[in-house]
């Protein structure tokens, strides 16, 4: 019996961890879908040459790393966040100043070192792009779950 049980665990696990990962795969997947849009629409707002992508995609690049991090131990400290007492809560308000100022700080490095690639009107173009992709993205998946439900109310 007990052998039974061990072996029905065993098989509980092993289909947990096969759709862990293929979410995993999914959520990838769907990710470099968003960065290959985000690329093209970067490349053609600015409207850069050869030469201005040569230099500046490797500026941008580290810059995205360095605010990925940033915003990754944001999302790791938000998970597991229960404020429950004033000091909780003055440690999460200190925290967010925290991260706030780091990526002003980094946002202000990042003009900084865009400037020795491109120039100002190109790096204004970027910051409007960037504004303009994230609300076309946003809306992109509004109208997609938009449909979903009305699909599931059609069904129904």
């Amino acid at each position: 019996m007990k052998l039974h049980i061990l072996i029905l665990t065993f098989i509980c696990i092993s289909f947990a961890s096969f759709g862990q990962s293929k979410d995993k795969d999914k959520k990838k997947e769907k990710e470099e879908r968003i960065e290959a849009m985000q690329i093209g629409f970067i490349t053609d707002a600015l409207e850069l040459t050869v030469e201005e992508s040569k230099s500046f995609w490797p500026v941008y690049n580290a810059h995205d790393i360095k605010r990925t991090k940033i915003l990754e131990g944001r999302t790791k400290r938000d998970k597991k966040v229960e404020i429950t007492s004033e000091a909780e809560a003055s440690n999460f308000i200190d925290e967010e100043m925290r991260i706030s100022r780091a990526l002003l700080d980094l946002k202000a490095d990042y003009i900084v070192d865009l400037k020795t690639v491109i120039s100002d009107v190109k790096i204004a173009k970027l910051l409007h792009a960037q504004k303009r992709f994230k609300k076309e993205l946003l809306n992109k998946m509004k109208r997609r779950q938009k449909g979903e439900r009305k699909r599931k109310q059609d069904r129904q």
